[in-house]
């Protein structure tokens, strides 16, 4: 499996960390593609526009939806700007397509891994009850 390179910039927000990316791809060599993924729709104009030495596109949504013109995106090997709210939907077939496409990822902000679930407490007892989740008694964790 090839190695892959993790590069994190964290710096206060305001300080930069979109302008750099944007010069970044902007100065890099068009053979190498990239996928840039943001918190907020009005930032995918922020970061399309700019970067004028490459065409990037967004997902449209198509008759098979935004995942299925991401999918055709990567296939064409186009530079791509999207979501966090798409990206987390991305399913297997995205991700294997990622990793034989050799695209440079750059997410701008953090995503959320763990959503809370509300959960009513009669829910959640019923849960415990027929021991479909348990609470470890040595640190209280859920599992």
């Amino acid at each position: 499996m090839p190695q892959t390179n993790i590069n994190i910039i964290d710096s206060i927000m305001g300080s930069g960390k979109t302008s750099w990316a944007i010069q970044h791809m902007e100065q890099t060599d068009n053979n190498e593609r990239f996928i840039y993924i943001t918190p907020f729709l009005p930032e995918v104009q922020r970061v399309k526009t700019p970067v004028t030495s490459r065409n990037f596109k967004e997902p449209l949504s198509t008759g098979n939806g935004k995942l299925e013109n991401l999918k055709k995106l990567i296939l064409n090997e186009h530079d791509i700007v999207s979501t966090h709210a798409l990206f987390q939907n991305a399913d297997e077939e995205i991700i294997e397509l990622l990793k034989v496409s050799n695209y440079t990822l750059i997410l701008d902000e953090v995503m959320n891994g763990i959503e809370e679930f509300p959960l009513h407490k009669d829910d959640f007892k019923l849960l415990i009850d027929n021991e479909m989740v348990f609470i470890d008694d040595e640190n209280g964790v859920i599992r």
